[in-house]
């Protein structure tokens, strides 16, 4: 339908094309059966850099953990109420999250390390699939 209008528009003289995604406030988008990913892990692989800046400040000043929630977590999951996120890129988010701790790049529980530092509502394996719910 999307390229039926496009092309009646560009016969009427009005320069058009149909794109196969858009980024629509910073949520990927596409009108096909497949789920474009590329803004969400972005988005995480941002989160991944700022924890591992997180965690160097916390190794000078252990207050600097609170950084974690505001800054690591917050930039990750944004629009996956609308897009989706898959368990590999929740997987991911838990990651950062715990890299942001001393524990991180141990066999230390990530449940645990999450719970224990930040309280339960942090985890994304935990958070994200009740606001999916909730929306």
């Amino acid at each position: 339908m999307t390229q039926a209008v496009a092309e009646i528009l560009k016969a009427q003289g009005i320069p058009i094309r149909a794109a196969d995604t858009c980024d629509d406030v910073g949520v990927q988008m596409t009108a096909s059966q497949t789920r474009r990913a590329s803004t969400l892990n972005g988005r995480i692989a941002k989160g991944g850099l700022r924890g591992k800046r997180t965690r160097a400040l916390v190794a000078i000043n252990p207050e600097a953990k609170h950084l974690t929630v505001a800054g690591t977590y917050a930039v990750q999951p944004y629009g996956h109420q609308a897009q989706g996120a898959s368990l590999t890129q929740q997987l991911a988010m838990r990651k950062n999250v715990k890299d942001t701790t001393p524990f991180a790049g141990n066999s230390v529980c990530t449940t645990t390390v999450i719970g224990w530092a930040f309280g339960p509502n942090v985890d994304p394996l935990i958070k994200i699939p009740f606001e999916r719910l909730d929306a």
